[in-house]
């Protein structure tokens, strides 16, 4: 009986087809980079497998993240837009802070009703 040496071996493996799970993988693969790129780069693993589920994809949200993590790509954190407090604002005139109501009248030796 002739023995395999191990260049041979790995010879015979890298000239055989692709297997099925292979091919899905990098269909996949990618899917999730296409996804990625579409959203500026800011939809992290949930989303993304939200889109793909949508599309007709059969796969875990956890694979999702797997490949993700393996392709380095990581969703980048856009803080909302800023909002003018309206509390803190007078209608009238803007960047003019309104009256700290809740403050009138605190502090050591003021009695108040329910004391």
């Amino acid at each position: 009986m002739e023995r395999l040496r191990r260049e041979d071996v790995q010879l015979r493996r890298d000239n055989k087809a692709p297997t099925r799970r292979e091919v899905r993988r990098q269909q996949l693969t990618e899917a999730v980079t296409e996804e990625f790129a579409k959203s500026g780069g800011t939809y992290g693993s949930p989303k993304i497998w939200i889109t793909l589920v949508r599309q007709g994809w059969r796969v875990s949200v956890n694979t999702i993240a797997k490949l993700m993590a393996e392709l380095g790509l990581i969703a980048r954190n856009v803080p909302p837009p800023a909002r003018a407090d309206p509390a803190r604002e007078t209608a009238g005139e803007p960047g003019l802070r309104a009256p700290r109501l809740h403050r009138r009248g605190a502090g050591p030796g003021v009695v108040r009703g329910h004391d």
